[in-house]
């Protein structure tokens, strides 16, 4: 899935232990700088703050803004970071797919620009990707890649993984020892060092992996862009608003629904209540949107159901 060795990979808990294993562990300190987006997830942004106070070194973020994102086109979301970095930035943190208006970053070009512009370590959440698009990082220049199985690979939760270069690793601590580190030879697995896991945990991964393995990636991502396509054609229609990219290609299967008129949580909570619809509300700057993330079991039909009953309930 990663594109990388068995050697690179290990499992974790979920995406932010392993947020918190590099935050914790890469060799930081004063007059370094950590630097990511309004679109990092907290679980890959908190520890960093938390422990640049320990050890010293600075953390800062800078603004994507959401009422571009719909004309927003892949080299200016890359010219967006660049400008942002400056001479003590050490690390770049930034979701491969974001989970507020779905953004799919292009990799390739934004770590090699990163890289080229003097940053050290590019380091990416990929919990909102991984199994729903494309993530071989063999052509990108990733340091490391964090994620959480439980959403698109659709194991139970309290899994995650982590694909770390071996001259990152080199740096890097484990959270938890309890055999001597040398048995390891400097493989990732020195970092599921926590003893007593839990093994069924472990097992239905297996199956939710060998499951997603047997749906072939391009059927996947067809599915994915045809939801993806026909959602956005049914928004044009209403009043509704659309806050993703308007390509596939830089967009996902996170989408964001902009709302003309009612709140996100009261729509989202009705949805619920009345449709059994699931969907997660958003309200940012004065902005009301609900994200919409089918998956693979779901259907037009499910997206034709939540804009027709958008609109017989007067949101649309």
């Amino acid at each position: 899935l990663v594109g990388r060795s068995n050697e690179d990979v290990a499992i974790l808990h979920n995406t932010t232990e392993a947020f918190n294993l590099l935050a914790q562990g890469l060799p930081l300190g004063r007059g370094d700088e950590v630097l990511f987006s309004s679109l990092n997830h907290a679980s890959a942004s908190t520890c960093w703050h938390h422990f640049g106070n320990r050890h010293g070194y600075r953390v800062r973020t800078f603004n994507v803004p959401l009422d571009r994102v719909s004309s927003m086109t892949p080299s200016e979301f890359v010219d967006l970071h660049l400008a942002a970095v400056g001479a003590a930035t050490r690390v770049v943190v930034l979701p491969h797919v974001d989970n507020m208006v779905g953004i799919r970053a292009p990799l390739a070009e934004l770590s090699a620009a990163l890289k080229a512009a003097g940053v050290e370590y590019v380091l990416v959440d990929g919990a909102q990707s991984l199994g729903m698009v494309n993530t071989d990082l063999s052509d990108t220049a990733v340091d490391a890649f964090g994620a959480s199985t439980h959403k698109w690979i659709q194991s139970p939760k309290g899994l995650g993984t982590i694909a770390v270069t071996p001259t990152t690793r080199a740096f890097l601590s484990a959270m938890w020892v309890k055999r001597p580190q040398n048995q390891w030879g400097g493989h990732a697995r020195a970092y599921e060092d926590y003893s007593t896991r839990n093994l069924p945990e472990v097992l239905a991964l297996g199956d939710a992996l060998r499951f997603q393995a047997a749906i072939p990636s391009g059927s996947r991502e067809a599915h994915h862009r045809q939801l993806f396509e026909h959602l956005q054609s049914r928004v044009s229609e209403t009043t509704l608003r659309w806050d993703s990219p308007t390509s596939f290609d830089f967009g996902s299967a996170v989408m964001a629904v902009g709302l003309s008129q009612g709140a996100a949580n009261e729509v989202s909570r009705r949805l619920a209540q009345e449709r059994g619809v699931f969907l997660r509300p958003f309200s940012v700057d004065g902005r009301e949107w609900i994200r919409v993330s089918p998956n693979v079991a779901n259907s037009i039909a499910d997206l034709d159901n939540l804009i027709d009953t958008l609109e017989a309930w007067g949101y649309a």
